[in-house]
């Protein structure tokens, strides 16, 4: 039996309207429902709207700290302090969260770097121990084996951040406000980029290099618009954008997480359902070739990289598109030599959603 809460319908006198959209999970499609049923509420005349609150709340967001590391050029702390800073009490933290018994969704950011925290990792197990999803933002740059670590064993459902690795090691790194900072894999130095968040399309998105040529060492950052606005590359000199092209046929529109290769190529893991791996044209961004993974579903989080010839994909989510409970994302090979699709890890206690390889990786398995 589930040991997870019930999730309450936030406001109730408004009908839920069912989305149609076979790339969600179940779970996915009910936020979702939600979402658009709260909008409605809010966009009714005052007469229509009650004075109180029918039910108390089932998500709640809480700014653990105040401070922060970094001065992104979108975030309004980098320009004006409005309060002493600070992180929250432990005392003030459990007194908020024991006020709430049928709470279900905890997020831990709101305007500074949650990792500065230093018993972030006991904030998340006193949650977990009421069967509370968690997640936060980071910007990854003071995330080490011993915190990390720490996370995991503590339940963190999800930590956000995506990134790509170039060949020199470094991991270009998109934060939740969409800037992109350049991290070192060696030492996890962090530099700030001159990289603009757009204010349209591109506003969040996946990354991915991929060489100019067959076992060249020039390389492109592309970038795949989670809106499914379709390819994009970055200038990693003048942090440029350029668009390319949508992608095309039936996956026109398609949300994608991208990964490239040594020898040239650029290969998109779209969110469909079942999944597809495909080969992106680098030049106009239409789809190449494409390849249904069956009995593989994206769930609420996803991350794609290549090796030694493989794909490995990384899913929240179980066979038949059903959410998962607990237990973290599967890590699954797709092989485009025999077109097996096999689950090398199952359940690995946590949730990936952002994975980076260099075009230095061999394109060949070991012979």
């Amino acid at each position: 039996m589930s040991t997870t809460p019930e999730i309450l319908h936030i406001l109730p006198t408004e009908p839920v309207v069912p989305v149609a959209d076979d790339t969600l999970s179940p779970a996915a499609q009910q936020a979702e429902e939600e979402k658009n049923k709260m909008r409605r509420y809010f966009e009714k005349g005052d007469a229509q709207l009650s004075p109180t609150v029918a039910h108390e709340p089932v998500c709640l967001y809480l700014e653990t700290t105040n401070r922060c590391n970094l001065l992104c050029t979108t975030c309004p702390r980098t320009y004006e302090q409005l309060e002493p800073e600070a992180d929250m009490p432990w005392d003030l933290f459990t007194s908020i969260i024991d006020q709430y018994p049928n709470i279900v969704r905890v997020v831990l950011h709101g305007i500074g770097e949650p990792m500065l925290v230093k018993d972030i990792a006991e904030r998340v197990a006193y949650l977990k121990a009421r069967n509370i999803y968690v997640l936060f933002n980071t910007n990854g740059t003071v995330l080490n084996n011993t915190n990390g670590r720490a996370l995991i064993e503590a339940g963190l459902d999800e930590l956000r951040v995506a990134r790509a690795i170039d060949r020199a090691g470094v991991a270009w790194v998109r934060y939740s406000d969409g800037s992109v900072w350049r991290v070192s894999t060696e030492n996890l130095a962090c530099e700030a980029t001159k990289y603009q968040p757009q204010a349209e399309a591109f506003t969040k998105f996946g990354m991915g290099f991929a060489t100019e040529t067959n076992g060249g060492s020039t390389e492109t950052l592309y970038l795949s618009d989670s809106a499914g606005q379709g390819l994009a590359k970055l200038n990693t000199k003048t942090l440029a954008l350029d668009f390319i092209g949508p992608y095309s046929g039936d996956l026109a529109g398609t949300t994608s997480e991208l990964t490239g290769t040594g020898d040239g190529k650029l290969y998109g893991f779209f969110v469909t359902s079942p999944a597809q791996v495909a080969e992106i044209s680098k030049a106009t961004g239409k789809v190449l070739s494409a390849q249904e993974l069956a009995g593989v579903y994206a769930g609420n989080a996803w991350a794609f990289s290549f090796y030694g010839g493989d794909f490995f994909i990384y899913t929240n989510a179980e066979a038949g598109n059903l959410p998962m409970n607990a237990g973290g994302s599967d890590v699954t090979r797709y092989r485009p030599s025999d077109k097996s699709v096999t689950v090398v890890k199952s359940k690995i206690g946590f949730k990936i959603v952002g994975a980076g390889v260099s075009t230095c990786a061999p394109t060949t398995g070991p012979r």
